[in-house]
C-alpha cells in the first residue's frame, strides 16, 4: 500500500505566503533555505527529496492560483481606491492614536497554525503617487484637520513635530502632531539604509521632539486599515526644520509634547563622539547626521569633515566624501598625518566613482602614503582597461568566484551609441557605430547599484514579498531592495538622476530625457549640506518603474540540463542589478550581442558579425523556450511582440504546429529513449520549410530534446557494459544534432576512424558561431569526454576541446586560460 502524505495544508500556506511562481517552486524543492523552512513544520521534518516532489502539485495547486488572485486583487483595490474621490476624515484623538500605536521591533514571525518562526514582511510596488519639486518657500502651511484622505495636497506643506518613538516593518512609522495639536501617522519609505533598520536606529533618525515639514503631503487610507496616515515615498520630500528657523518663527505647540529621545548636542565636539560612535556600530546614516549636525556648529572643523567623508564612503555618496576631503586639502594643514588622511579619502572617493586621474593628480601630491600609491597604481589599471578594453579575465573569473562579488575593474564602451529605431516604434535601442566582428567586445558595465541576498545574511530566511502593480509581478526582496539603492545612490548624484530620468520607465511616465545626458555642472548642483538632505528631488515613481523594466538577474547563465543536475539551485532570491547603458539594448529572442557575469559586472559581446548602424540586442527570457512561452513572458512584463528572426520563423509555422511543438517540449523529462525519439519526430514535424525558417537556422526545442537523448544514452551506457561503445557513439550523435540545430556547422560527424583532413583540423565551420553558446559549450565538452573517456579518440576529443574554447571565447572571451578555470569541474566529470 502507498505510503499516505501528510496534509499539504501548511505547506501550502507557506508556499503561498513566500508568492512563488512554478519556476520558483519547482527550484524551492531542491533549495537548502526553503527545505529549512519546510523543515520547521513538524508533518514536513522528516520529508525525503522524492516525498517533497510528491506533494509539490498539491501545495501548487492550493496556493499558486490563490497568489495570482491577492496580485489582482491588490492591484484592483489599488485602482479603485485612485479612482473615489477624496472625503474627509474624523481625526483619531490623540490618546487613542497612541494608546493604539503597537511598536514593533521587526516584522511578524509566524505563519499561522504553525511552528514556522520567520520574518514576514509585505509591501507595494507602483502606487507612489508623485514628488514634490518645489521648495518650502513656495507652498503654503496646511494643517492635518485641513487635509483629505485620497489627496496629495500639490501647492501645499504641512509642519509636523514627532511625539513617539517609531515602529518598523517596511516603512518607519510614527505618529506626529501639527502645531494646532492635531495627531496622525506618517510613514516614511526608501529613507537610506532604513529598510533593514532596527526600531532602535529608526529613533535615532527620526527622534522625538524633531520637527518635520513634508512638502505635498499625500494622505491616504493603508491598506489594512481606516486610520489616515501621510505616507512620504520620496524621502527628498521630508524637510528637517531644525535648520529653518524662519518658518518657525512664531510657531507654538499645544502640548508641551514627550522629552526628546536623543536630546541635542552641547556642541561640535559631543557630536564627533556621537558620530564616531554610531561609525564603530556601522550605523551609517546616524553617523554622517552626527558629523552633519557638528560641522553646522563648527563649519571648519577637519576632523568632522574627514569622519563625514569615511561614512559618505560606506554609504556610496562619493562625490560630497571627496568634497568634505578636499576641504581638509585646502586647509594646508600641518598635521602630516592629518594630510595624508585627507588625501586618502579623497583619492578613494575618486576612485570608487571612476574618476581616475583625479587619483593621479592626488598621488602627485608627493606624500608618503602608500595607500594613495596603491590606490594610483589601481588606477592606472583601471585606465588602460577603460581605454583599451583589454582584460585579464581569467583574472578576474576567479577573483568573483566567492559571494557577492562585485570585481574592481573599469567600465568600457566599445563601438556603441544610444539612438532612436528607425521608425520610432521601440524605445531608444543601442547601435554599433562601426562594423564589428562576433566576439567583440562592447561593453564593460558596472552596475549603476546590485544587491546580493549574501549582502544582508540575517535576512535569509525573511519572507519579504513585494507586489509589482507596474507589471503584475510578485517579486522576493532583492527587486524592492535593488529600488532603495538606486535612491540611496541618486541621493548625491545629480547625474544619475538625469540618467534614470533617460531611461524607459514604461507607458505610465513620461517621456524621458536625452541621452547620453550632460553632466551636471558644480556651481548648479553642489555637494551634500547635510546627509539628511539630498542634493536632488527623487521621482521615486520614476526608480520604481526603471527598475521593474530594467533590472537585470545577475549571475552565470546555467549550462545545459545534465550540467545543472549537478549543481544546487541558488538562494530563491537571487541577485540583481540595474545598468546604465544595457539597459538601452532592446529585445530579440534570437539577439546579437550576449552578455556575461563576473560578479556584478556586465560584459557584453556581439554573437555575429554586425555591420555599422546594426541595432545591438539582448535578449530578455529564454531563447530555449517555445514561442509560446516567450511571448507571454515578453508581454506581460515588458507588454510588446518580438519581432526577432526566431520569432518571424516560429510564426511561420501554423498555431497548430507550434501547439503540438510546445506539447512535445512540455513532456516529462524521464522518458525513455524510445518516447525521447517520439518527441524528436513530434517536434520535427512542426517546422515548416520556409524562408522565414532558412534565415533563421535555429530550431531551440530540437537542441533540447536530442540533447536529452544523448544524456539518456550516456546513462544508459554506464549500465549496460556490453553495449556501453555502442550507446556512447549514438550519445555523441545525438549531442552533434542537438548542436546543429542551434546553427553549429559540423564538418566531421565522425566518432572513430581516420580523422579528415589534417589531424588538427576542427570538425566545425567556423564562419558562424552557434546560438545559445551557454549550452553549446558544455555540449561540445560532453562530445569531448565521451570521445576521450569511452572510445579512446584522444585526437577527435581535442579538436573538440578547441571548438569548446572557440564558442566559448566567442561569447566571453578570455582565450584558453578563462575556459579551463570556468569549466574545470565540468572537465574533471
Amino acid at each position: 500500500m502507498a505510503a499516505s502524505l501528510p496534509d499539504v495544508t501548511d505547506l501550502a500556506r507557506l508556499v503561498g505566503a513566500m508568492g512563488f511562481g512554478p519556476e520558483q517552486l519547482q527550484q524551492a524543492m531542491t533549495d537548502p533555505s526553503f527545505r529549512r523552512l519546510v523543515s520547521q513544520i513538524p508533518a514536513f521534518s522528516d520529508l525525503s527529496s522524492s516525498t517533497y516532489e510528491d506533494i509539490l502539485d498539491d501545495a501548487f495547486d492550493q496556493e499558486f492560483s490563490q497568489t495570482l488572485r491577492m496580485i489582482e486583487q491588490a492591484k484592483a483595490a489599488h485602482l479603485r481606491e485612485q479612482s473615489l474621490p477624496p472625503v474627509k476624515s474624523p481625526q483619531v484623538p490623540r490618546s487613542a492614536l497612541l494608546a493604539g500605536f503597537t511598536r514593533s521591533s521587526g516584522p511578524a514571525s509566524a505563519t499561522k497554525d504553525t511552528v514556522v518562526t520567520m520574518q514576514w514582511r509585505q509591501t507595494y510596488i507602483g502606487v507612489v503617487p508623485g514628488y514634490s519639486t518645489k521648495t518650502l518657500d513656495e507652498l503654503e502651511r496646511i494643517d492635518i484637520n485641513n487635509m483629505l484622505v485620497r489627496k496629495r495636497h500639490e501647492g501645499a506643506y504641512i509642519m509636523c513635530r514627532i511625539i513617539s518613538q517609531t515602529r518598523h516593518i517596511v516603512s518607519v512609522e510614527m505618529i506626529v502632531e501639527d502645531p494646532l495639536g492635531a495627531t496622525c501617522l506618517l510613514s516614511i519609505y526608501r529613507y537610506p539604509t532604513a529598510l533593514d533598520c532596527t526600531v532602535e536606529q529608526a529613533d535615532m533618525m527620526f527622534p522625538i521632539g524633531t520637527i518635520l515639514a513634508v512638502r505635498e503631503p499625500y494622505y491616504k487610507f493603508p491598506s489594512n486599515g481606516e486610520v489616515p496616515l501621510i505616507r512620504v515615498d520620496a524621502p527628498s520630500d521630508l524637510v528637517f526644520l531644525d535648520r529653518h528657523p524662519v518658518l518657525l518663527n512664531g510657531v507654538t505647540w499645544p502640548t508641551p509634547g514627550p522629552l526628546r529621545s536623543i536630546g541635542p548636542a552641547d556642541n561640535a565636539v559631543t557630536w564627533k563622539d556621537r558620530g564616531n560612535r554610531y561609525f564603530k556600530r556601522k550605523e551609517w546614516i546616524c553617523a554622517a547626521s552626527a558629523f552633519s549636525e557638528g560641522l553646522l556648529q563648527d563649519p571648519t572643523d577637519h576632523r568632522l569633515l574627514l569622519n563625514r567623508a569615511a561614512v559618505y564612503i560606506e554609504l556610496g555618496w562619493l562625490r560630497s566624501a571627496a568634497h568634505d576631503a578636499e576641504r581638509v586639502i585646502a586647509m594646508d594643514l600641518e598635521d602630516a598625518q592629518l594630510l595624508r588622511k585627507a588625501v586618502y579619502r579623497a583619492a578613494k572617493a575618486y576612485y570608487l566613482s571612476g574618476r581616475y586621474d583625479d587619483v593621479r593628480r592626488l598621488s602627485s601630491l608627493g606624500l608618503q602614503c602608500p595607500e594613495v600609491q596603491q590606490l594610483c597604481r589601481n588606477a592606472d589599471r583601471r585606465l588602460r582597461e577603460r581605454n583599451s578594453g583589454q582584460y585579464d579575465w581569467a583574472t578576474i573569473y576567479g577573483a568573483t568566484r566567492a559571494a557577492a562579488s562585485r570585481p574592481d575593474v573599469a567600465a568600457y564602451r566599445g563601438p556603441v551609441a544610444v539612438q532612436i529605431p528607425k521608425g520610432g516604434v521601440r524605445p531608444r535601442g543601442l547601435f554599433v557605430t562601426r562594423a564589428v566582428k562576433a566576439g567583440e567586445l562592447l561593453i564593460v558595465s558596472k552596475p549603476i547599484a546590485s544587491y546580493f541576498p549574501e549582502d544582508t545574511p540575517s535576512k535569509q530566511d525573511e519572507l519579504f514579498r513585494s507586489i509589482n502593480l507596474l507589471n503584475d509581478t510578485m517579486n522576493n526582496r532583492s527587486h524592492y531592495v535593488l529600488i532603495d539603492l538606486v535612491v540611496q545612490r541618486m541621493w548625491d548624484d545629480p547625474d544619475l538622476a538625469s540618467v534614470i530620468q533617460a531611461m524607459y520607465a514604461g507607458e505610465s511616465f513620461p517621456a524621458a530625457n536625452g541621452y547620453p545626458i550632460a553632466p551636471a555642472a558644480p556651481s548648479f548642483v553642489g555637494p551634500l549640506s547635510h546627509s539628511r538632505t539630498p542634493c536632488i528631488d527623487i521621482d521615486v515613481g520614476r526608480v520604481e518603474g526603471v527598475c521593474s523594466i530594467n533590472a537585470f538577474g545577475v549571475g552565470d547563465i546555467d549550462f545545459t540540463d545534465a550540467a545543472s543536475e549537478q549543481q544546487e539551485y541558488p538562494n530563491l532570491d537571487k541577485p540583481t542589478g540595474l545598468y546604465e547603458l544595457p539597459s538601452f539594448c532592446n529585445h530579440a529572442c534570437l539577439p546579437s550581442a550576449d552578455r556575461t557575469f563576473f560578479g556584478d559586472v556586465m560584459a557584453i559581446r556581439a554573437t555575429r558579425d554586425l555591420k555599422a548602424g546594426e541595432e545591438v540586442t539582448m535578449t530578455y527570457c529564454d531563447s530555449a523556450q517555445t514561442y509560446q512561452k516567450r511571448t507571454e513572458f515578453v508581454q506581460k512584463k515588458w507588454r510588446f511582440a518580438c519581432d526577432c528572426l526566431l520569432c518571424k520563423a516560429d510564426l511561420s509555422d501554423s498555431p497548430a504546429a507550434r501547439s503540438r511543438r510546445a506539447e512535445a517540449v512540455d513532456m516529462p523529462s524521464s522518458l525513455g529513449i524510445s518516447a525521447i525519439k517520439q518527441r524528436i519526430a513530434q517536434i520535427k514535424s512542426t517546422y515548416t520549410d520556409s524562408p522565414e525558417r532558412r534565415r533563421c537556422g535555429i530550431k531551440p526545442e530540437l537542441f533540447h530534446a536530442y540533447h536529452r537523448l544523448g544524456f539518456v544514452y550516456s546513462k544508459e551506457s554506464h549500465v549496460t557494459h556490453r553495449l556501453a561503445r555502442a550507446k556512447v557513439e549514438l550519445c555523441i550523435i545525438a549531442f552533434m544534432d542537438a548542436l546543429e540545430a542551434v546553427g553549429l556547422v559540423i564538418t566531421d560527424r565522425s566518432v572513430s576512424g581516420p580523422v579528415k583532413g589534417p589531424s588538427s583540423a576542427l570538425p566545425v565551420d567556423m564562419i558562424r558561431v552557434p546560438s545559445l553558446s551557454h549550452l553549446c559549450t558544455p555540449t561540445v565538452i560532453q562530445i569531448a569526454s565521451a570521445l576521450s573517456g569511452a572510445l579512446d579518440q584522444d585526437v577527435r576529443a581535442r579538436n573538440w576541446i578547441k571548438v569548446a574554447i572557440w564558442i566559448e571565447n566567442t561569447s566571453t572571451g578570455g582565450g584558453e586560460a578563462l575556459f579551463e578555470q570556468k569549466y574545470r569541474s565540468f572537465l574533471n566529470t
